[in-house]
């Protein structure tokens, strides 16, 4: 199965890109508060020799959940995609349970990747939203320049072949910076645990056991409490591994994914 042929495309400010052969089953990627899909370079690979693939970044500048998830449910519309399963990493879950809410029978699963349910402890996201607001975009920018560069993301300088764009574009510029603001905020004043009652599809957890941004077994805790029996909830953690899993340990996260949209597909 080849993936080397990728798109990209745009439909208003939604940048996405689709890779995977038709008629596989459909995940739909919902990034973190880095906001795009460059990061998934080692394990949008592993995904898509399985799955028809769409990974989406947030557009820059304000953001605004319900007017973006209702861009959402536009492009899938006009991609001809009926029912996805959702791949929430950390502030993406906030994007995965507004899909639920906005459109239910779009989900085929949820599939949170260090992500959240209920508020993070000790105010976390607020206190970020806070120091973010005293770092200038220019510092900002520079800041995640040197991760890229700690973090060897991409091939000479390229999150992904095919791609003229710079690792982590979603972050960069003013526009950037005030669209991270604004994802911070949102998780600061999230809370969807009165929502799991109502949920009827499956909903999965896969986190690091020492990540120091979410932590996971307390996320769990709710998810396992809180869901009805028709979500038949089930949960893993990755020993040793932070929070961002996809780019630390891309083989066993995307295994397990995988393994976990085979049950439900009934390929397993």
């Amino acid at each position: 199965m080849s993936i080397d042929v990728t798109s990209i495309g745009r439909s208003s400010e939604i940048v996405y890109r689709l890779t995977g052969e038709e008629g596989a089953p459909v995940a739909l990627y919902l990034p973190g508060v880095h906001g795009d899909f460059t990061p998934m370079h080692r394990a949008a690979p592993l995904l898509a020799a399985q799955l028809r693939l769409l990974e989406l970044s947030y557009p820059r500048g304000e953001f605004d959940l319900k007017e973006f998830v209702s861009g959402v449910g536009g492009l899938l519309g006009r991609l001809g995609i009926e029912r996805a399963h959702l791949i929430a990493e950390s502030f993406g879950s906030l994007v995965g349970w507004e899909i639920a809410r906005t459109y239910p029978a779009l989900v085929q699963s949820l599939i949170l990747v260090g992500g959240f349910v209920g508020p993070l402890p000790h105010r976390r996201a607020f206190v970020a939203y806070h120091g973010l607001r005293c770092i200038p975009p220019t510092v900002f920018e520079l800041a995640v320049d040197l991760y890229v560069a700690a973090r060897n993301i991409g091939s000479s300088g390229r999150p992904a072949p095919g791609l003229d764009l710079k690792p982590y574009f979603s972050l960069r510029g003013r526009e950037g910076w005030r669209s991270t603001l604004g994802r911070l905020r949102a998780i600061a004043d999230s809370d969807n645990r009165s929502f799991l009652s109502d949920v009827s599809f499956p909903v999965r957890y896969v986190g690091g056991a020492r990540d120091l941004i979410v932590p996971g077994r307390a996320q769990q805790r709710y998810l396992a409490e809180l869901l009805p029996p028709s979500a038949s909830f089930d949960g893993h953690t990755i020993p040793a591994a932070p929070h961002m899993i996809l780019v630390s340990h891309p083989l066993e996260t995307t295994s397990q994914i995988l393994k976990w949209i085979d049950e439900i597909e009934g390929r397993g």
